[in-house]
Parts: C-alpha cells; sequence; structure tokens
C-alpha cells in the first residue's frame, strides 16, 4: 500500500503545487463566485422580508434559508473538479499515450489528480470560507450553530459522493475518445448537475416529482445532503439512504467506467512519435 501511494501521491502533489502556483487564478474564483453567493443571500433574504410572504417555505425559516445558501457555496468549492477536462485535453493533443507506455494505471493517477484538486482548495479556501459564514451569521444574527457529530458524518458523506462524482466525471471525459470536442458535453453535464446538487435552491423547494426523482440520483450527496445535515434537518432514516444511494451509484458508475475505457481504448490511434 504504501509503495502504491508513493508511485501516484506525486500527482496530487503536483496539482496541489500548481493551484498555490496560480493562486491568483484561485483568488480571483474565489472573488467571482463569492458574489454570486452575495447575491443569492441578499435575494432569498429580500424574499422573505417581503410584506406577505410566509415565514416559512417548505420547512426553511429565513435563518434556515440564508445559512443554507452559505453552507451549499462553500461545499460547491470543494467539491469542484474539472477532471473531464483532463481527460478530453489528454486525449485530444495525444498525451495519454505517456500514461499508457507506463506501468502505472491512468484512471488511477487522475484519481489523485483529482485528489489534489480536493486537497489544493481545502487548504486554500476553507478558512476563508469559514471567516465568511461565520461574520454573516454573527452580523445578521442566524443563530447557526453546529454540532461535531454532524460535521463528521456530513464530511464523510461528502467524501462518498466525491469519489461518486469523481467516477461520472471520468465516464463524461471518457466520451473525448469518440467525440472532436468534448467542451459543449462538458458544459451540459455541468449544468445540469449544478442545478441537482441543490446549489442554486434546495432540493426540498423542487416541485414534488423532481424532488423524488432528484433525491435518488448521486448529484444530492454533493451539495444538498451535506448542508442539511449540518443544519440539523435531515431525518435519520434519509441518512441511511443517502449513504446506500451513493454507494450504489459509486457501485454503477465504476462498473460503466470500466466498460466504457474497455471499449475505447480499443479505438485509440496515435499518431506521430
Amino acid at each position: 500500500m504504501s509503495r502504491y501511494f508513493r508511485t501516484y501521491f506525486p500527482f496530487a502533489k503536483s496539482k496541489i503545487l500548481e493551484l498555490f502556483q496560480y493562486r491568483m487564478n484561485v483568488v480571483l474564483w474565489f472573488i467571482a463566485e463569492g458574489l454570486f453567493m452575495f447575491v443569492y443571500f441578499f435575494l432569498w433574504k429580500a424574499i422573505y422580508e417581503t410584506p406577505g410572504n410566509p415565514v416559512m417555505i417548505k420547512g426553511f425559516t429565513m435563518e434556515d434559508m440564508l445559512i443554507y445558501i452559505l453552507l451549499a457555496h462553500i461545499i460547491g468549492f470543494l467539491t469542484f473538479d474539472n477532471i473531464s477536462y483532463q481527460i478530453g485535453f489528454d486525449i485530444k493533443e495525444g498525451k495519454i499515450a505517456n500514461y499508457l507506455i507506463k506501468p502505472i494505471s491512468y484512471r488511477v493517477t487522475l484519481l489523485f489528480i483529482s485528489l489534489g484538486t480536493f486537497l489544493g482548495y481545502l487548504m486554500v479556501l476553507l478558512i476563508p470560507n469559514l471567516i465568511v459564514l461565520f461574520t454573516m451569521n454573527k452580523f445578521y444574527n442566524l443563530g447557526f450553530t453546529v454540532k461535531l457529530s454532524d460535521i463528521a458524518i456530513a464530511f464523510a458523506l461528502l467524501i462518498l459522493a466525491k469519489v461518486t462524482q469523481f467516477m461520472f466525471k471520468v465516464f463524461i471525459g471518457l466520451f473525448s475518445f469518440k467525440l472532436t470536442e468534448i467542451h459543449g458535453l462538458i458544459w451540459l453535464m455541468d449544468s445540469l448537475t449544478h442545478f441537482l446538487t441543490g446549489s442554486l435552491i434546495p432540493i426540498a423547494l423542487f416541485p414534488d416529482l423532481l424532488k423524488q426523482i432528484t433525491i435518488y440520483l448521486p448529484f444530492a450527496g454533493l451539495i444538498y445532503t451535506p448542508a442539511m445535515i449540518v443544519l440539523g434537518k435531515l431525518p435519520v432514516e434519509a441518512l441511511y439512504s443517502a449513504f446506500i444511494i451513493q454507494f450504489i451509484w459509486l457501485i454503477i458508475f465504476t462498473i460503466a467506467v470500466e466498460l466504457l475505457w474497455n471499449r475505447m481504448i480499443k479505438r485509440l490511434v496515435i499518431l506521430g512519435g
């Protein structure tokens, strides 16, 4: 295991160093996304404070909703991953051959690159985001308190969902073997998953049918469910279901990636040398 880790962890370390090297890009991204977060924050605040509107919407008070927006923003940073673009670039430029001729697994390499992205954003952005969360909580008297046990459970589910997300993105990225340009497909899937994670609005506010479908998809575990756990608004039975659903989807995507990889790798033709 230690030899295995020594083989692949340099890929994660390289990604972390890359993020620190281009940290200004990360800072600017943090600011840009922060602006969107403030827009959503004050939009929901205005909705609740409008005379005649209910004080509770689908079980969310104004304080609940505002904390949810902040939590979704923080979790969204940690779950960001562009591994599909990495695969598309490697295949389009022929760089995938450099991995295939070496005694290493390309997919495990991608996993550690994704791990490096996660750890890099965790180190760079977690503290600034927590400062924003607790500052807004105190300034607007949102009354947010958190249990360490809830954070631990939410983080465990987030890790499982993150691995599931990785397999899903690898699955999408492998279509680069068939498509000349994959950016359109990635944009489409990113936009769809951005909505289905509950990043824009809580899934509890979806129409009933869409809500029931979304809960059984793998995307809720990336933002909505961890945020609801930290808020203390997720029933125990729903918590068990969330872990089971994520695990099932992880198995499905793992099998799908294996089948698609074995099929597509036979079609790979690289010219030049």
